[in-house]
């Protein structure tokens, strides 16, 4: 019943199903956007910010100091994510395609996700 539904969704119902290799892809994508969508979402209000305080209007230190520590995170966020789909790559791309269990196991234990996160919660504060 699962592998019918699975197949009915990525198309592939008169097909033999590998699953592990069939949804690998729907995977990798929704690690990245489900990760690239927040930092979107979120810089809105560095976007909020610059009408509030228009850079044309600030010393370069109060630029510096109100645009900074946002620009950070932000950068820091996407540094994270970026290096963690090419980890997360790297690390499938040997894995035996018999389960696709597996593939959301190795997500638990790298540190990537864990930093992505920690600096979305400093972010969002």
């Amino acid at each position: 019943m699962k592998n019918c539904q699975i197949q009915t969704f990525i198309g592939t119902e008169n097909a033999t199903l590998n699953l592990a290799q069939d949804v690998k892809p729907y995977l990798f994508a929704l690690a990245f956007f489900s990760f690239f969508a927040s930092i979107c979402v979120d810089s809105i209000l560095l976007f909020r910010l610059i009408a509030v305080f228009p850079p044309s209007r600030l010393s370069q230190k109060e630029l510096a100091s109100i645009f900074g520590p946002l620009l950070l995170l932000k950068l820091g966020r996407l540094a994270a994510v970026i290096i963690f789909i090419v980890r997360y790559l790297e690390k499938t791309s040997t894995l035996p395609s018999v389960d696709p269990k597996i593939y959301f196991l190795i997500i638990r234990v790298m540190p990537e996700p864990k930093a992505a996160w920690s600096l979305q919660i400093v972010d969002n504060a």
